[in-house]
């Protein structure tokens, strides 16, 4: 126990006294290609999205002396990679995630609706677990939608999270000594809370991103505002109310929408592709699905963070 506090303590120290802790930097390698199932000179490339959309990228840590690319950058590079490899012929987006930032969100659907128009290779999006918010605003650059049967899918919604730590640090005795020029220039600061002229502020901006939402929505799934109107309260759906919602195009597992991916490419047989770093394992079609989730590393984590301002950010996002 007086080993871990000890290791802890040290650890500590060199980082808030901006020591480096590493054993040299190693570049990121180029992707590589797995072939998990399936044979035949065709290819489907497997494609994920999970975790919180939008987390920024990891940079080398104690015990971990690789750099790791943003998610964003990651899935741009998978994309040219299925862009130029004439033999790949559609792709499966595996989701798997809560949604997360806005901006962030909006360029990988914009890449991925740019590859469909460039490339003419069908996407379908395949939700397992979680497909809400900003996860499912990404699904409609799909040309299909298919949802496990136990899936969560929906929350169209926009959220701007914002603690209000007033009263904690009264107190402790600190209290926010800020100077500025313009009076909305420190609204959202957690040391107060929002006068009304300040939260109709925000309010327009997640209302302008929300109706945002919605047109891409109404786009991806060939509905009229009306009927999207409905849905996009930010309620959470089964694959069932979903469906009957014409949310997705329909309930199935991982195997139905790789099937599907066949049938919009006009293709019998296909190797099931992953991409990865040289030394990752990858065995099977779901290999890559849990390799992304959002957990608390204590190796990793980031004790920065701590000690950061955190502005407000709006957020597609299934809390």
């Amino acid at each position: 126990m007086r080993t871990s506090i000890l290791f802890f303590v040290i650890i500590s120290f060199f980082y808030l006294a901006g020591c480096s802790i590493n054993v040299g930097n190693q570049p990121i390698r180029p992707l590589e290609e797995t072939v998990v199932e399936g044979e035949g000179s065709n290819k489907i490339l497997i494609l994920d999205i999970s975790g919180v959309i939008g987390e920024k990228p990891k940079g080398p840590s104690f015990l971990q002396n690789t750099i790791q690319p943003s998610g964003t950058a990651l899935i741009k590079e998978q994309l040219r990679y299925a862009e130029k490899d004439a033999a790949v012929k559609a792709i499966i987006l595996r989701i798997d995630s809560p949604g997360g930032e806005v901006t962030e969100t909006d360029i990988i659907y914009h890449e991925l609706v740019e590859f469909r128009k460039r490339s003419q290779k069908p996407i379908i999006a395949s939700i397992m677990s979680v497909g809400a918010s900003g996860a499912y605003y990404l699904s409609m650059a799909a040309n299909k939608v298919v949802a496990h049967p136990t899936s969560i899918v929906g929350s169209i919604g926009i959220i701007m999270i914002h603690v209000n730590a007033a009263g904690l640090l009264e107190k402790i005795g600190v209290k926010e000594d800020s100077i500025f020029s313009g009076k909305f220039k420190n609204m959202g600061s957690p040391a107060r809370g929002f006068s009304e002229e300040e939260r109709q502020i925000f309010q327009d901006l997640l209302d302008d991103s929300h109706q945002r939402f919605k047109e891409i929505v109404a786009k991806g799934r060939s509905l009229d505002m009306k009927q999207v109107e409905e849905f996009a309260d930010g309620r959470i759906f089964t694959s069932k109310q979903a469906l009957d919602y014409k949310m997705i195009d329909q309930i199935g597992y991982l195997n139905d929408a790789i099937e599907l991916a066949k049938s919009e490419a006009k293709i019998r047989d296909a190797q099931l592709i992953l991409l990865n770093r040289p030394g990752d394992y990858k065995a099977s079609i779901y290999s890559q699905l849990n390799d992304s989730p959002v957990k608390v590393n204590l190796v990793n984590f980031d004790f920065g963070s701590l000690f950061k301002g955190q502005s407000p950010s709006l957020m597609y996002l299934w809390m």
